[in-house]
C-alpha cells in the first residue's frame, strides 16, 4: 500500500507588510510637502503676477502662457493657485498652533484634578465645543469683520474643545500606568508628571490630531473665503477663486476646476497623513515582524 502524502500546512493568512501600513503615511506626506512646496516656491516666483488683470485676455483657456488659462478678470489662474496655497497653509497653521496652546494645558488640568473639579471643567469644554469652528468663525466675522486674522482665532478657539477631550482621555490612561503612580508617590508634583509623563507619552495623538486639524482648517479656511468672510481681495485665496468663478461656470468650467483641485488635494494629503501617522502610532494597529 503507497504510503499516504503528507499534507500541506493550512496557509495562514497574510498579514498586512509595514510597507502596506505606510502606504497612506507616505502617499500623504507627499501631497502635503508638494502643496508646501508650492507655497514656497510662489513667495518668489510665480508664472505671472497673480493679481495683474487683462480685461483683453479674459476666460482664456490653457495654453502655453497661461498654464490653467485665466479668469473673469484676466487674471493668471496658475499664479492665483500658486499664490493661492500661502493662505490656508498659514490659516492652518496657526489654527492648530492655537488650538494645542488651549487644549492640551485644558486637558491635563482636567485630568489631574479631582473628579468633581474635573468633570465641570469638562462641562464647560462641551458648552464651548457646542459651536462649530466654522459657525464660530462666521460669528467673530459679523461682530469685528472678516479676515485672516479672525479666521485663525476662530477656527484655533473652536477646535481647541476637541484636542482638550482628547488630551484628557490620554492623560488619564497615562496617570493609571506604574510609572505615573510611582513618580506620585515619590513626591513629584503635577507638572514634573505632565511634562515627564504625560506628554511624551501621547504625543502620537497629539501628531494625528495635529494633522486632522489641519485638514479641518484649510476646508473651513476656504469656506469662509467663499463666503465672504476670509482672506479680502486682492490677496489670492482658494475660496474667494471659487466664489467668483461660479459666474462663468458654463462659459469656461475649468475656471472653476483648479481651485477646487486644490483644495482637494490638500485635504486630501492631510487626510492621508493623519491615518498613516495614526497607523504608526496606534499599538493596535502594530504588526510583529
Amino acid at each position: 500500500m503507497t504510503a499516504t502524502p503528507d499534507l500541506a500546512p493550512a496557509a495562514r493568512p497574510a498579514r498586512p507588510s509595514r510597507r502596506t501600513l505606510g502606504s497612506p503615511l507616505i502617499v500623504g506626506a507627499c501631497l502635503v510637502g508638494f502643496v508646501v512646496l508650492v507655497a514656497l516656491v510662489s513667495l518668489v516666483w510665480t508664472p505671472m503676477d497673480p493679481v495683474a488683470t487683462d480685461a483683453v485676455n479674459r476666460l482664456q483657456p490653457p495654453s502655453s502662457e497661461h498654464w490653467f488659462g485665466t479668469d473673469g478678470l484676466g487674471r493668471d489662474i496658475a499664479s492665483q493657485t500658486m499664490a493661492g496655497a500661502r493662505v490656508p497653509l498659514l490659516v492652518g497653521a496657526v489654527a492648530v498652533t492655537l488650538s494645542f496652546l488651549l487644549g492640551v494645558p485644558y486637558g491635563i488640568l482636567a485630568a489631574m484634578t479631582d473628579r468633581g473639579t474635573g468633570r465641570w471643567l469638562m462641562r464647560w469644554n462641551d458648552i464651548v465645543q457646542a459651536f462649530p469652528p466654522l459657525l464660530l468663525a462666521i460669528i467673530l466675522a459679523a461682530v469685528f469683520g472678516g479676515g485672516t486674522a479672525t479666521a485663525m482665532v476662530a477656527l484655533g478657539v473652536g477646535a481647541a474643545p476637541g484636542v482638550a477631550r482628547i488630551v484628557r482621555s490620554g492623560t488619564r490612561q497615562v496617570l493609571s500606568r506604574e510609572y505615573a503612580l510611582a513618580a506620585r508617590a515619590a513626591g513629584r508634583g503635577p507638572l514634573y508628571t505632565a511634562v515627564r509623563h504625560v506628554l511624551p507619552n501621547i504625543r502620537g495623538v497629539l501628531i494625528v490630531q495635529a494633522s486632522v486639524g489641519f485638514a479641518i482648517a484649510v476646508l473651513a479656511e476656504a469656506a469662509l473665503s467663499f463666503l465672504g468672510l476670509g482672506t479680502p481681495a486682492p490677496t489670492p485665496s482658494w475660496g474667494r477663486m471659487l466664489q467668483e468663478s461660479q459666474a462663468f461656470l458654463y462659459v469656461q468650467p475649468l475656471v472653476i476646476l483648479w481651485p477646487g483641485l486644490a483644495v482637494a488635494i490638500t485635504v486630501f494629503g492631510f487626510n492621508l497623513l493623519g491615518d498613516g501617522l495614526r497607523d504608526r502610532y496606534d499599538p493596535r494597529m502594530e504588526v510583529s515582524r
